[in-house]
C-alpha cells in the first residue's frame, strides 16, 4: 500500500488537513450561532427599548394632563378663597354697621 515514506507522509498530511478543516467548520458553526444569538438579543433589546419609550411617553402625557388639572384646580381654589374672603369682609362690614347703628 505505501511504497515509500513519502506516500505515508502524504496520507498523514491529507488526514491532518481534513481534521483541520473539520475543526474550522466546527468553529465557524459556533461563531455563526453566537452571532445569531447576539442578533436575537439585540432584537429583544430593541423591542424592550421601544416599549419603554412608549411607556415613558404615556407617563409624560399623564403628567402633563395632571399638571393641567392641578393648575385648573388651583385657579378654582383661588377663586373660592377670594369669594370666601369677600364674604367675610362684607359680613364684617355688616357687623360694624349694625354695631354703629346700635350705639
Amino acid at each position: 500500500m505505501f511504497d515509500t515514506s513519502k506516500d505515508l507522509l502524504n496520507v498523514v498530511i491529507a488526514f491532518s488537513v481534513l481534521l483541520f478543516t473539520v475543526f474550522l467548520v466546527w468553529i465557524m458553526y459556533y461563531i455563526v450561532q453566537i452571532l445569531k444569538q447576539a442578533n436575537t438579543t439585540l432584537a429583544e433589546l430593541h423591542s424592550t427599548m421601544h416599549k419603554m419609550g412608549e411607556t415613558l411617553d404615556l407617563i409624560r402625557d399623564k403628567a402633563t394632563s395632571m399638571v393641567a388639572t392641578i393648575s385648573t384646580m388651583g385657579a378654582g381654589m383661588k377663586e373660592v378663597l377670594s369669594f370666601i374672603e369677600r364674604r367675610r369682609a362684607s359680613s364684617k362690614r355688616k357687623e360694624e354697621n349694625v354695631t354703629e347703628e346700635e350705639v
